[in-house]
């Protein structure tokens, strides 16, 4: 039993030598659950063809030329012998020409537990290109660990089922992440322009909720206070307590470490003086802290899942009687102005210098310009005498000789005027008695109307 025009077949892409032909599973009219086997019945202007036997749905017609016309039908066979054929199908395979670029292109992603995994689609073009270049980049623009960048994820893809899209994996938390994605006319043709796609994976906090699996988020509203110790000494170094304060977090860590750095600006080495503060804590003081003119203050949250970012301030403290303690290369008053009065000498000094330099300089090649004046005296000379003594048995004799390819002009005869350009007048004339054309040269060109 045989059944005409039965289901659709459709084009999902081509080149300029293929097609990629695709039907549905339940093409079978008679019974579909019944296994099927099919092929392909090729035709066109002058040749028809049929493909080898197909057990899929779908499958790429090869060999084929490029922007001709083609018409093509399914034919399928099951395991109780019905034939069915499918409605013809007209389609032009594609030109050798560059491929137009996709566009829509979308992501889904899924999260995993240690990253995210999405599924990159796309719509091709006009052309229905079956063949796509694709790039992942991870960007990172921090620069503080460049080591640990990936390459990029690079992709070839060639007809198959799952044609515009791909899977990727191991998308790293918190990044952002570039797509260049660009058709391809054929396996090894011409390519169209890059499309871009960019976009930032969520942070595994974000995507989770979770301080087993992620690290904290860094403290928020970090501050730090100085308060001065009562009953102590104006003349001793001063002592401080240093208050920290963040913002409570919608997750509690296990605990936080704040960490102290005093900077000596004498010997520019800094003493460091950590604290470990419970999770549920927003507060911290360090007591009695001699805290010099610079410092900064670390807080970091901790959990099994990891450690946050740091937050960081730097503080530059002013101690209560006014004195302002240097800094790293920095000078107190008396010593600035010392310094300042020592330049201003030192710059007198190099001036006055420079100034008698160029005076004694000047003064010298004046002097030494004007002896050369006086003691210089002008040689007369007869150039016309050098001359006749040096060439004359060698070049002034020959003038008036005839040169070697010179024709002496008593040996030419004129006939008659042949012509006249810029440059002198032509006439026939015998040589030897020969008939020659002569012309008579002018010592500059003359305009001819």
């Amino acid at each position: 039993m045989t059944a005409y025009g039965k289901g659709n077949i459709k084009v999902k892409c081509k080149s300029y030598d293929m097609v990629f032909i695709e039907w549905n599973d339940d093409f079978n009219p008679f019974n579909k659950n019944n296994t099927n086997v099919y092929f392909l019945h090729v035709t066109t202007v002058n040749n028809e063809f049929f493909t080898d036997m197909i057990s899929c749905h779908y499958h790429s017609i090869k060999g084929l030329k490029p922007n001709t016309p083609y018409t093509i039908s399914l034919w399928g066979v099951d395991n109780d012998h019905h034939i069915f054929v499918s409605k013809p199908l007209n389609v032009r395979t594609n030109g050798k020409r560059t491929p137009l670029p996709v566009t829509n292109i979308s992501l889904n992603l899924k999260p995993e537990a240690k990253h995210y995994e999405g599924d990159l689609q796309w719509t091709p073009a006009k052309d229905l290109s079956c063949f796509y270049e694709i790039m992942v980049f991870r960007m990172d623009f921090s620069f503080t660990n460049v080591d640990n960048i990936p390459p990029p994820q690079i992709y070839d893809i060639i007809p198959t089922p799952e044609l515009f899209t791909i899977h990727i994996e191991k998308l790293e938390f918190g990044y952002p992440y570039d797509v260049l994605i660009k058709s391809r006319g054929s396996e090894s043709g011409r390519t169209s322009d890059n499309i871009r796609y960019t976009f930032r994976i969520p942070s595994c906090l974000a995507a989770h909720q979770n301080l087993t699996l992620c690290a904290p988020a860094k403290p928020e509203n970090f501050t730090v206070l100085e308060i001065p110790c009562s009953g102590v000494d104006e003349t001793e170094t001063d002592l401080f307590d240093i208050q920290l304060a963040w913002s409570r977090p919608s997750l509690i860590p296990d605990y936080y470490i704040a960490e102290l750095v005093v900077y000596n600006t004498s010997n520019h080495v800094s003493a460091n003086t950590n604290m470990t503060i419970p999770g549920e804590k927003y507060d911290a003081i360090f007591r009695k802290m001699k805290i010099g003119a610079s410092y900064q203050v670390h807080l970091q949250a901790i959990s099994s899942g990891g450690k946050s970012p740091r937050a960081i301030l730097n503080r530059f403290s002013i101690p209560p009687n006014g004195f302002v303690p240097k800094l790293f290369g920095e000078k107190n008053k008396s010593e600035t102005s010392r310094h300042s009065e020592d330049g201003k000498m030192m710059r007198i000094f190099i001036g006055t210098i420079s100034i008698l330099l160029v005076f004694v300089i000047s003064s010298t090649l004046v002097i030494y310009t004007r002896r050369r004046r006086q003691y210089s005296k002008k040689i007369e000379i007869n150039e016309k005498e050098i001359l006749e003594k040096q060439f004359s048995k060698s070049i002034f004799h020959q003038i008036g000789k005839p040169d070697k390819w010179e024709i002496p002009f008593e040996k030419l005869s004129f006939q008659s005027h042949l012509g006249e350009g810029h440059f002198g007048v032509v006439y026939s004339a015998t040589l030897g008695g020969k008939p020659v054309a002569c012309k008579i040269l002018k010592d500059h060109d003359v305009k001819i109307i």
